[in-house]
């Protein structure tokens, strides 16, 4: 029994998320913040009592995100710099759809990993599902990201994209796999669609309703490991795609 409770007051956190809030810049069709009855609210905590709590918690991950755009909140990349001056990992969901300023770039090339939220590498429909976001300005910040982590190659962030997978972009996720690749990113993950009541006129349909949807994740994922990317079709969306 001693060497049991040795080991459990040796316990160390794995993951802290913080939630800086769950306002976005964004109005995508499935998206919960459409929803007529949506309040958005801040963390209201002080910075500096967030990185005294996430220190003495010596976290093996931190994730400065949360339902909302982390990035929208005035000195969220201060508070990161704060935790990376101390050891700390850290991790982001970002959508990257406002123009991030050049310091707000270089702390984002110090994070262990960067998720990108985008449905799809063609503009005129990404425009459609992701209501207030132009891909080109993701494409900028992705083009200036990549030339700060330049002066660290041997610490690149793992970078992801994730999308969330509708019958509007079904037959654009092997372009999206391309699109991914010639842009540095390491995986590509897709995630089933949740369709909310009230938002249900707007929203596309389920991938897994259309023909050959499996067929076409198939493809995706052979041309994803054709370009070297790691690929992910997430719970929900696998079981889905497979009972159809």
């Amino acid at each position: 029994m001693t060497g049991v409770a040795e080991k459990l007051l040796r316990a160390r956190t794995s993951t802290v998320l913080i939630e800086l809030t769950t306002r976005c810049n964004l109005r995508c069709v499935y998206c919960a913040v459409n929803h007529p009855d949506y309040e958005a609210r801040d963390l209201g905590l002080d910075p500096v009592e967030i990185v005294r709590a996430v220190a003495a918690l010596r976290p093996r991950e931190v994730q400065i995100s949360g339902h909302g755009e982390s990035t929208i909140v005035a000195g969220w990349h201060e508070l990161a710099r704060e935790l990376l001056a101390l050891g700390c990992p850290l991790t982001i969901t970002t959508n990257l759809a406002r123009r991030l300023s050049d310091e707000e770039v270089q702390v984002l090339s110090e994070f262990d990993a960067i998720t990108v939220s985008c449905d799809t590498a063609d503009a005129e429909t990404y425009a459609l599902l992701r209501r207030g976001g132009r891909l080109e300005r993701l494409v900028d910040n992705l083009r200036r990201l990549a030339r700060a982590c330049e002066e660290h190659p041997e610490r690149r962030p793992y970078l992801a994209v994730n999308c969330v997978l509708t019958e509007r972009s079904l037959g654009q996720i092997e372009g999206l796999v391309d699109w991914a690749a010639d842009h540095g990113v390491a995986c590509v993950s897709l995630t089933n669609l949740v369709v909310h009541p009230a938002l249900a006129s707007m929203s596309p349909g389920r991938p897994a309703g259309v023909a050959g949807a499996r067929d076409a994740v198939e493809r995706a994922r052979a041309r994803a490991h054709a370009r070297g990317l790691d690929f992910n079709v997430m719970g929900g969306l696998r079981e889905a795609l497979w009972r159809a």
